[in-house]
């Protein structure tokens, strides 16, 4: 018996080397992971998760709590719990237990901080948390005094005391611990357990600060931006705000966008501006996705203002970037959109008195819509499959414009058309010349993942109301835009108001759009147009349109010359008329009759190349023997004799309802008797002709030798007229 027991004894004395050095390691082990853990808190978890990739069991631990808190990152549940599954794999929590039992203070914080943040698939417990916490702090834990004063800051698993708080921060702070330095500068800052000295407040501030610690670098630049505790300097603000901002701190980043917009310690610039703004943005910073915002409204980059407004505004507690957002979707042509983040802006509130009148207009111009059902309304729906099938047509027309015309009414339009990305907004700008004026609207579609389709909720102007448009994707890959009715009620209905599809070729360098009307639709037209870059689309059209002014303008004079050439015409058959008449009756024989005619045609329209070789050929079946025949039309004129003035118009009583303003169309227009209404109005044609030479100046002769062709045609008229009524 004697002898089993000794061989325990030795077996046992063996043993204990073996559990001391296994006991070390964890301690080593533990010490590793939480030095890497705290060298890149709070934003990079690069050091500890390379032990925990190694094997480290407290490094996957804490890599659990990195992926909770959304200061190292977007937090990742499923991450979080990898890790998590990795550390109770490795026995973490009884290792833990293990380690404080031997009075290990690293051992006992991370078993407060277990039970703090439910780590480990423990519950979460504030009581055991702070219990814990004190005894790692008793042992003089930095981090375990600094965490138990954040409890007795907020009353978190212990009574709410800020003086207690205070006591165990300055101890953190007097081991140099950088964030109770901060939190001990915060105290004294605000008279917070503390008295309120901004001097004491700056010191410790600065200490934390010139360790690096980007929030206390922030905080010092604070304090000289606003002459708390130092002397006022902006340029100091300028300087620890960019050690921040280089270290990834948001607040600084949106501090240093502020300071080049403003030029406060530094050269305005607005490029630097936006850069730092943009920084702060990617980091979910409200302020500077608003500032964003604003920059690529600015720019005329609708895509990244709505980016960025739309991301702000749930974080902004004001009504301010709501109302941003309303007004745009309103000037968008998205009525519906306008009113949601207008009922937003007003539920916030905090809005000036013209913002809120503003608001209260969009809100009462889309009552009528107040029912439908948009939930399905998606700013970013590029998590759906549905939404992907619109990319091919969207990319082909991203950034690109066509130019068509409907040159029966001289209208000349065109489409410019943005797409924002994957799930994103698709928007529509048409424009139109009509009349030499322009004119241009915008739409915005949204992805509706219900519908699964894009709808705008524009106010028709000729109607008066809101109407719903949606784009879907057709058999072929076309672009199909339909105008939906929508009831009384609010209901949409399945039934198309009107369609126009959108296809463009396989070469990508043009469009086919075709349009149909009406409930039983009946193709109305269909129009190829050119892709053209969008910044071109105007020009295009007005270039389009200033051809079609012109090939209005060519139609126009060769209509009137065709109506001279008609007029001439007339002219020419009344003079051979006359002059034939005139040679008949004074005996002349047939060649001659017919020469006179000729020579008549001549006299009569003396602006024509063709009646002049008439006339040429008229003289030469004339002869010396009948020349005095026609001469008479020219003797007629010089037998009116007297000093030349406006004469009446003789052939007023022979054409009745014929005035000087409308002869030419009733000579056209045949009336009852076509004979007579070309007689009369080759009348005043010539009476005009005679007026226009006296008001031109031209000579008495030529100005006479009208008139006498007026007064020869008025007697045709008035001697047919006798004749047809004796009839």
């Amino acid at each position: 018996m004697k002898s089993i027991s000794a061989a325990l004894i030795l077996l046992l004395s063996l043993l204990q080397p073996l559990a001391s050095r296994a006991e070390a390691g964890d301690a080593a082990g533990l010490r590793a992971a939480h030095d890497a853990y705290f060298a890149g808190f709070p934003q990079d978890r690069a050091a500890v998760r390379a032990l925990g990739e190694q094997g480290n069991g407290f490094a996957a631990m804490m890599l659990e709590r990195t992926y909770q808190r959304p200061s190292y990152g977007p937090v990742s549940s499923g991450e979080a719990l990898r890790w998590s599954h990795a550390a109770r794999a490795g026995d973490v929590a009884g290792r833990l237990q293990e380690l404080a039992a031997r009075n290990d203070a690293i051992a006992m914080t991370w078993l407060g901080s277990m039970h703090r943040y439910g780590l480990l698939g423990t519950p979460e417990d504030p009581a055991q948390s702070a219990q814990w916490y004190r005894k790692a702090a008793d042992k003089g834990g930095v981090v375990a005094q600094r965490l138990l004063g954040e409890m007795y800051a907020k009353g978190d698993g212990v009574t709410k005391d800020v003086v207690e708080s205070v006591r165990w921060y300055r101890m953190a702070a007097d081991q140099g611990d950088a964030e109770a330095q901060t939190k001990l500068a915060g105290a004294y800052r605000d008279g917070r357990g503390a008295p309120q000295d901004d001097a004491q407040s700056v010191a410790w501030y600065r200490k934390a600060a010139n360790q690096g610690y980007a929030d206390a670098q922030v905080n010092v630049g604070y304090a000289y931006a606003t002459g708390r505790g130092v002397p006022k300097d902006v340029s100091q603000t300028m300087a620890w705000n960019r050690k921040a901002a280089e270290q990834g701190n948001a607040i600084a980043q949106a501090n240093m966008g502020n300071g080049y917009r403003h030029g406060l310690g530094v050269p305005r610039d607005d490029a630097q501006a936006l850069l730092w703004f943009r920084k702060a943005a990617d980091q979910g910073d409200a302020g500077a996705l608003d500032r964003v915002g604003h920059y690529a409204y600015e720019a005329g980059n609708l895509c990244a203002m709505i980016d960025a407004w739309e991301a702000a505004a749930p974080m902004v507690k004001t009504g301010r970037t709501h109302t941003n957002l309303a007004k745009q979707y309103r000037h968008l042509g998205n009525m519906v959109l306008a009113r949601l983040h207008a009922r937003s802006a007003i539920e916030k509130g905090e809005l000036g008195a013209e913002e809120r009148e503003t608001l209260n207009q969009i809100l009462e111009s889309t009552a009528s819509i107040g029912g439908l059902d948009v939930s399905g309304l998606a700013w970013n729906g590029s998590e759906s499959a549905s939404a992907a099938k619109y990319q091919p047509a969207f990319s082909a027309l991203d950034g690109k414009a066509y130019v068509t015309s409907n040159d029966q009414h001289q209208v000349v339009s065109y489409s410019k058309h943005t797409w924002c990305g994957p799930g994103k907004d698709f928007l529509v700008e048409v424009g139109s010349i009509w009349r030499s004026t322009p004119t241009t609207f915008r739409i915005l579609y949204r992805f509706d993942m219900a519908t699964n389709t894009y709808r705008t909720f524009p106010m028709n102007s000729i109607l008066g109301a809101i109407v719903e448009s949606e784009l879907s994707v057709g058999r072929s890959g076309q672009l199909v835009s339909a105008v939906v009715e929508t009831g009384k009620t609010g209901k949409r209905t399945t039934q198309h108001l009107g369609t126009r599809e959108i296809a463009v070729s396989a070469s990508g360098d043009s469009v086919i759009e075709s349009t149909q009307m009406g409930v039983v639709f009946s193709k109305l037209e269909e129009k190829y147009a050119r892709l053209v870059p969008n910044a071109e689309a105007a020009a295009a059209a007005r270039n389009k349109y200033d051809n079609v002014q012109k090939q209005v303008a060519q139609q126009k004079q060769q209509e009137e010359a065709r109506e001279a050439q008609g007029g001439g015409l007339l002219r020419s058959v009344i003079g051979a008329a006359v002059a034939g008449g005139m040679a008949s009756a004074g005996g002349l024989d047939g060649d001659q009759v017919m020469g006179a005619a000729l020579k008549g045609a001549q006299i009569f329209n003396p602006d024509s190349a063709g009646a002049a070789t008439l006339g040429a050929a008229g003289d030469q079946m004339l002869g010396t023997g009948g020349a005095g025949s026609v001469a008479g039309l020219a003797s007629a004129a010089s037998s009116s004799g007297g000093a030349l003035g406006p004469k009446e118009n003789l052939a007023l009583g022979a054409c009745a309802g014929f005035t000087e303003s409308n002869y030419r169309q009733r000579a056209v227009s045949g009336g009852g008797d076509q004979q007579l209404y070309a007689m009369c109005g080759q009348a005043f044609e010539y009476y005009t002709m005679y007026k226009r030479a006296i008001a031109q100046g031209h000579s008495d002769a030529d100005a006479e030798r009208t008139y006498a062709a007026h007064r020869q045609a008025a007697q045709v008229a008035k001697g047919f007229l006798q004749s047809h009524r004796a009839d």
